[in-house]
């Protein structure tokens, strides 16, 4: 990585001295192996290089970019823009330049050769190179604790440490491990002032090999995770800790034995135990700018596009008609309130629905958000549902844009809505009124017959009709289970199952809509407060890391469970 620094601002102090524009691709310099995932960057001075197009990738497969990364040590408006290609087919291969705009002129950043080997190929290769090596071993006097140190460690790495509020920040979390060793996670990071989106977790089970100081590594992806800010401020992402156990018999030499730091595990098998965590990271958010802001402006960040529909354009006296706003784009969707709409008088207008259609495993989160508003209108007339204005910030252009509907119009005719289908008659006048007769003499009958019936009937004792309401279990009964198995193994999932049964209970969700992006717009709607709504958010995030991590978190389960009473009791009396 610091040769790659070094090699970009070498760069940049060339390009600087010859008043050329940065403009280069960085591609890996080693074979790749098929259905190996890497990453091709381009470094683009933005200031000067324009209309910026990006080569075909074939034969390799996009499977995510442009991620936008910073330049250490940046002079000038340079982008690191990453791509992350997978190999599908064995060969030497040439990935075309890229082409831009630089004074009106077409400019090119370099081609670049990719050999990518089939898994036959690179396993034979790893064998012959590994061949004469010895793995790690502990040597006589060294200390245990630093040796597994140096061979199992974590790395945490941020895509920028500084943003706008509301700009995504990407972290993750990285396991390197060149012994058998058990990792368990222990404590999962905090990210306080963030709504947090889970890309990548251990149940994707991403992980290749890195050789580093001449030592070959397995690494995991234990988490990925893009990050909204949602103040400004400068803000800790806290360290994730890991218990790792290593094997002394795996260790070297099997005659090597280790004494220092030695315990026996739950089976009376001698372990190496020791915890390692990951760095501290610092995120600067900064607050979005004041000069130019909108008033209509509520916080949307990213690049979007707004369009309004009408489910028909015609309808009857009180038919319900539909409204729809969709907003299309990237950014931080789940911030993205209802917008408001002016409803012209004669029409009544009621709150929307919600409906995402969102990947969260793209930075910034792609697609869409539709809000559904159901009208109706008891005066027969025509209606101009005016424009639907939405403001949003461009952290790429660092300005304030507005975006506005066309207006819609809806016709409301004379006539009502049916309730039901008429049922055809046919008749005579004669018919008519034997029909008459026929229907007077039952009635008499039926009468005659009731008065009998209510005469020999024994009085019974009188009652009236009560309509019972079921009450709304407390919110303290969803956590019984979780209470019950404290101390068992299961006691993440009874937390977890809990806080979920509350949200149905309470947010009437179920199904599908029993998602996290799900519960976050139904408690923005409900203006439930945004440290409450983090809250939650996190506390699912623990139960998860529970659950997944088969984390060892004894000493923190009684006030994990007292903090998730305390949130359900508050949400349980704002809901009442």
């Amino acid at each position: 990585m610091n040769r790659i620094f070094l090699f970009i601002l070498t760069l940049m102090t060339g390009f600087a001295a010859n008043a050329q524009p940065v403009f280069e691709t960085i591609a890996p310099e080693r074979p790749v192996v098929v259905g190996e995932s890497f990453v091709v960057q381009y470094l683009v001075d933005a200031s000067q290089v324009n209309g910026f197009e990006i080569p075909s990738f074939y034969p390799f497969r996009a499977v995510e970019g442009p991620t936008e990364y910073p330049v250490k040590n940046q002079q000038r408006g340079v982008k690191n823009l990453v791509y992350t290609l997978t190999a599908i087919t064995s060969g030497h291969f040439t990935l075309p330049r890229a082409v831009g705009q630089y004074k009106g002129r077409d400019v090119y950043s370099r081609a670049v050769a990719i050999d990518v080997l089939s898994s036959a190929d690179a396993e034979q290769i790893e064998k012959l190179s590994l061949s004469n090596q010895k793995g790690p071993a502990l040597k006589p006097g060294q200390n245990a604790e630093s040796f597994v140190k140096d061979n199992v460690f974590i790395k945490a790495e941020i895509n920028r440490q500084q943003c706008y509020v509301g700009q995504p920040v990407v972290a993750t979390f990285k396991l390197y491990s060149a012994l058998h060793a058990n990792a368990l996670i222990e404590k999962n990071p905090a990210f306080y002032g963030f709504t947090a989106l889970d890309m990548v977790n251990l149940a994707d089970s991403i992980s290749n090999t890195e050789i580093i100081r001449g030592k070959v590594f397995n690494v995991h992806v234990i988490r990925k995770v893009q990050l909204y800010p949602i103040q400004a401020g400068r803000f800790r992402i806290d360290p994730m800790e890991i218990l790792t156990s290593v094997d002394p018999a795996t260790v070297g030499h099997p005659e090597q034995k280790i004494t220092e730091g030695v315990a026996a595990d739950d089976n009376g098998k001698a372990q190496y135990k020791t915890r390692i965590s990951s760095p501290e990271l610092f995120v600067t958010v900064n607050p979005l700018p004041v000069a130019g802001q909108p008033e209509a402006f509520e916080g949307a960040t990213g690049n979007f596009s707004i369009k309004a529909d009408l489910s028909a354009p015609r309808l009857a006296r009180n038919e319900e008609g539909q409204l729809i706003i969709t907003i299309v784009g990237k950014g931080n969707f789940t911030q993205i309130a209802a917008p408001a709409i002016a409803w012209p008088k004669g029409i009544e207008g009621f709150d929307s629905s919600v409906t995402d259609k969102l990947d969260q495993k793209l930075s910034p989160v792609s697609g869409s958000r539709s809000f559904r508003y159901s009208f109706v209108s008891d005066t027969p007339g025509d209606y101009t549902i005016p424009s639907i204005s939405f403001v949003f910030f461009d952290s790429d252009s660092n300005r304030y844009k507005t975006l506005s509907t066309q207006p819609l119009q809806v016709t409301v005719d004379n006539r009502l809505k049916e309730t039901a289908p008429k049922l055809a008659t046919y008749s005579t006048e004669g018919e008519s009124r034997s029909w008459w007769l026929i229907i007077a003499i039952l009635l008499i009958l039926a009468s005659a017959i009731g008065v009998l019936i209510w005469k020999n009937k024994k009085p019974e004792p009188s009652f009236r009709v009560v309509n019972i309401v079921p009450e709304r279990n407390p919110s303290g009964t969803f956590l019984v289970a979780a209470r019950e198995h404290l101390h068992d193994p299961g006691f993440y999932q009874y937390l977890q199952t809990g806080i979920w049964q509350f949200i149905g209970d309470r947010y009437n969700l179920a199904g599908s809509s029993m998602s996290k992006s799900n519960l976050l717009s139904v408690l923005t709607q409900r203006q439930t407060p945004e440290a409450d709504q983090q809250e939650l958010l996190l506390l699912l995030q623990e139960t998860e890391a529970g659950i997944y991590t088969i984390a060892s978190l004894d000493h923190d389960r009684e006030a994990l469970l007292g903090r998730t009473e305390v949130l359900l009791g508050k949400l349980d009396e704002s809901g009442k």
